[in-house]
């Protein structure tokens, strides 16, 4: 099988925690949305307080790690590595709510020993991998 086949057959890579990505906390509404989430993280153990995490972005129905070419192409990745806040809520539990940051860039070689092996996976080779932080708000 290859890992096109497999990505499609599976979209979601194991740990993985889908939620909404939003520009400010006013903007979050007392109960999760009815559209489907707008991103995903895969974090490095368990979502915690704080934690860094890959970015994950839907691609056809396919979630995949974030690329450095990629940054600019969705809005929450382009703000956060303007400096500017974002926040992501996930689906699973919501109301709890965490502030991202932009972390460090990562060779797909180097995400390996920190996440499960899905996402080393379904990473671009010849790109580095965006690693988010995230801060627990409440």
């Amino acid at each position: 099988m290859h890992i096109a086949d497999e990505a499609t057959s599976h979209p979601d890579i194991p740990g993985q925690v889908e939620g909404y990505w939003f520009r400010s906390e006013t903007e979050i509404p007392a109960s999760k949305p009815a559209y489907n989430p707008t991103g995903a993280v895969l974090p490095a153990g368990r979502l915690e307080d704080n934690v860094d995490c890959l970015d994950l972005v839907d691609i056809d129905g396919v979630w995949y790690p974030l690329s450095e070419s990629g940054v600019h192409t969705y809005a929450h990745s382009g703000s956060l590595s303007y400096g500017q806040p974002y926040f992501f809520a996930p689906v699973s539990t919501w109301g709890t709510l965490y502030k991202a940051s932009l972390g460090s860039m990562e060779e797909p070689a180097q995400i390996g020993a920190r996440f499960p092996s899905g996402a080393i996976q379904r990473a671009r080779p010849d790109r580095k991998v965006v690693v988010l932080h995230l801060s627990r708000v409440r």
